[in-house]
């Protein structure tokens, strides 16, 4: 729970930047609407999943706030890396 609280607002911040870093020519169109929708609404599941897992790992000599923390640092990573994936693949298929 600690960590979705985290990660809610270093999420919110980085769908805000993909949304203004994102080519003005083609932006309005519904396709590229719902792949960017699809894009994000995937990276939210992927990042909750890895983060549920790296939470319920066991750390041998880890106070109770690590897997909390190395949850939350694996769901930035994760969320961060794909956004920014997706914007390079969106600025070069709109050139």
């Amino acid at each position: 729970m600690i960590a979705f609280l985290l990660l809610l607002p270093v999420g919110s911040t980085l769908v805000w930047l993909y949304w203004l870093c994102l080519p003005r020519e083609n932006t309005q169109s519904a396709r590229w609407r719902w792949i960017d929708t699809v894009l994000i609404l995937f990276l939210i599941i992927l990042a909750g999943f890895l983060a549920y897992v790296v939470s319920h790992a066991e750390y041998v000599n880890a106070g109770p706030i690590w897997p909390e923390v190395s949850a939350a640092t694996t769901g930035y990573v994760v969320f961060a890396i794909g956004l920014a994936t997706g914007l390079i693949l969106r600025r070069q298929t709109t050139k």
